[in-house]
């Protein structure tokens, strides 16, 4: 079965073949099934200034749906781009599969992403994330990349969701405010299935209902003192 993950590898290795890279892939998820799927895709500078060339990036955005949006990225010493994509209904995979057409398209495979990735509300009004990370052990082995394991060094490849709600659970690595984080090894030996769910909030935060009788009583206990001082 073919891979994002290995689709997101041959992508950027067809454009690059002498630099570390790094990949960012976000999904962020609203209670109505909107939402955006973004791509960050970054080059070594100095590797590519070794190398006498720029990062291109045609390809991938040749195929990018219309309402795609680029910016250009520089941090770090890496440059490349993040593209965001408008969804309407995360339930339909077919949207999201166009949203990741540039990553697929630049790598001449299809990936089969409703396979791989689902995104769904169920009927309580929780939501579900699931994503297989399958082992590239076997693609790299194929290419025949010397030095592959040097080239992955100072590269990462991320995947980061936010999910409406309260998270029920997950096996992120790390959360940062609202986001989950997973930080994945380029040449994993290994699969890795990533997992979260959420659950709709339980009314109101507890703290600002604390405030709220806080304020009310400080408020009657000054009416109360002006209307004692006052029959005074």
């Amino acid at each position: 079965m073919k891979t994002i993950r290995l689709a997101l590898m041959l992508s950027i290795i067809a454009l690059v073949t002498t630099a570390c890279f790094r990949i960012e892939l976000a999904f962020i998820v609203n209670d109505d099934g909107s939402g955006t799927v973004s791509y960050q895709i970054a080059v070594n500078d100095a590797l590519m200034e070794l190398g006498g060339e720029d990062p291109d990036f045609s390809e991938l955005l040749e195929a990018l749906p219309p309402n795609a949006e680029v910016q250009d990225y520089s941090e770090d010493g890496y440059t490349g781009v993040v593209v965001t994509v408008p969804i309407t209904d995360f339930s339909d995979m077919v949207e999201v599969e166009d949203a990741l057409g540039g990553l697929d398209e630049s790598s001449d495979l299809e990936t089969g992403l409703s396979d791989e990735l689902s995104i769904s509300k169920d009927e309580d009004g929780a939501w579900q994330f699931s994503m297989l990370i399958p082992s590239s052990e076997e693609s790299i082995e194929a290419m025949d990349f010397e030095g592959m394991a040097m080239l992955f060094d100072d590269a990462w490849f991320r995947v980061r969701i936010k999910l409406p709600g309260e998270l029920a659970e997950h096996n992120a690595d790390r959360v940062e405010g609202e986001e989950l984080v997973w930080e994945l090894d380029f040449i994993a030996t290994e699969e890795r299935q990533l997992t979260a769910r959420s659950v709709p909030g339980n009314g109101l935060p507890i703290v600002p209902i604390v405030a709220g009788l806080a304020s009310i009583v400080v408020l009657v206990a000054i009416v109360s003192l002006a209307y004692v001082r006052r029959r005074r």
